[in-house]
């Protein structure tokens, strides 16, 4: 497989991650409110985003989705990374907004 198809899956592979994440956050404010939430398009275009970048940046160090087993294995940990990659920068920007 060449090194661009195989970052260009990566990157893919981040956003479909990210989209799923963005998916379940929508989903579990959705549901939870009354009346329902409705779909924050900027907010999901970060996280597409954010997915994007991340899946980038691991095809260019070489972690690939090899296999339709693995593409499983990925979407979960792209997942948890663009998650707590997301969590840990609102928390970073909310600290430093507080000191500001």
């Amino acid at each position: 497989m060449s090194e661009i198809l195989a970052v260009v899956i990566a990157v893919l592979s981040g956003a479909g991650a990210a989209a799923v994440s963005a998916a379940v956050g929508y989903a579990k404010s959705h549901f939870g409110k009354v009346p329902p939430e409705t779909v924050d398009w900027e907010k999901a275009g970060y996280t597409l985003a954010l997915g994007a970048i991340l899946g980038g940046v691991a095809g260019g160090f070489g972690i690939t989705v090899i296999d339709a087993q693995n593409i499983l294995v990925s979407v979960g940990l792209f997942s948890a990374v663009v998650y707590f990659t997301e969590a840990g920068v609102k928390a970073i920007v909310r600290f430093l907004r507080s000191k500001l």
